[in-house]
């Protein structure tokens, strides 16, 4: 049985994705990897993919579903079905069943440019990010994981060498 946690119940809305490399939005990526040996990624259940824009100027694929396999036992693979609502795929491919219904595919807009895209937005702030509790942890200075050192393996100020052995 898996040890990694099952994504359940997330919501991802309002996102604009320009010219990914890779697909714009892939559910169950490296599932059935490793299978039937084992199986390290639960596919997510009961999620809701709405109101996101995938822009892909050069086509490609903008949605990527794994399918459940049959074969894993009900007791690693039951889920409830993801829903889909509401999202637009510019200049990329159809989406797969089951989120066919919930993504609409649209050739690239004639006048559509990136900067012309970009020029509403601004980057957000840490204020802007995260629960109010979150926000309430940083901005007392107790969100240990935005101090700088927390990731730090060496203390402020340098790293150590390691001493050369005698020959």
């Amino acid at each position: 049985m898996s040890a990694y946690l099952r994504s359940s119940k997330v919501t991802i809305s309002a996102n604009v994705i320009i010219g990914s490399k890779g697909p714009d939005l892939e559910v169950g990526s490296d599932y059935k990897k490793h299978w039937p040996e084992e199986q390290l990624v639960l596919l997510p259940s009961d999620c809701e993919f709405s109101g996101n824009r995938f822009i892909r100027p050069a086509g490609g694929t903008s949605v990527e579903l794994a399918t459940p396999d049959p074969k894993i036992p009900a007791t690693i693979s039951q889920q409830t079905p993801n829903r889909y609502r509401e999202n637009i795929l510019w200049g990329g491919k159809p989406a797969p069943a089951p989120a066919e219904a919930g993504c609409k595919a649209m050739p690239m807009p004639a006048n559509w440019s990136e900067a012309k895209e970009l020029s509403g937005f601004h980057p957000l702030t840490r204020a802007e990010v995260g629960p109010s509790w979150g926000n309430a942890h940083r901005l007392a200075g107790k969100f240990e994981v935005e101090n700088g050192l927390s990731c730090s393996r060496q203390p402020e100020g340098g790293s150590k060498k390691k001493k050369s052995k005698a020959k």
